[in-house]
């Protein structure tokens, strides 16, 4: 489901779709919306601590190439099906 993109493999503590939500070592998964993109707010998540970006497999390289070289600390996950993704670590980070 996950293809690493970046040379960094990092833990996250938790995991959120909001980058406003982001906490230190934490998780953004950058879901592309109707009305909002979450890849617009990758660097907004990467400054309020998120170790782990995972992004739609859609995405520019060369957007994503300039993110992956400026934040070499982050890692960075592409995933095809990126709702599917969300849903399963969102089951596996936060068991109801």
């Amino acid at each position: 489901y996950l293809t690493l993109l970046s040379d960094k493999i990092s833990v996250s503590s938790s995991l959120t779709l909001n980058s406003k939500e982001v906490v230190k070592e934490g998780a953004f998964i950058a879901i592309p919306g109707t009305e909002q993109n979450g890849v617009k707010y990758i660097q907004e998540a990467i400054e309020r601590g998120a170790n782990t970006i995972i992004v739609p497999d859609v995405i520019s390289n060369a957007e994503l190439s300039s993110l992956i070289q400026e934040n070499q600390h982050v890692s960075f996950y592409a995933a095809p099906e990126i709702r599917k993704v969300a849903s399963l670590l969102a089951k596996i980070m936060c068991p109801l």
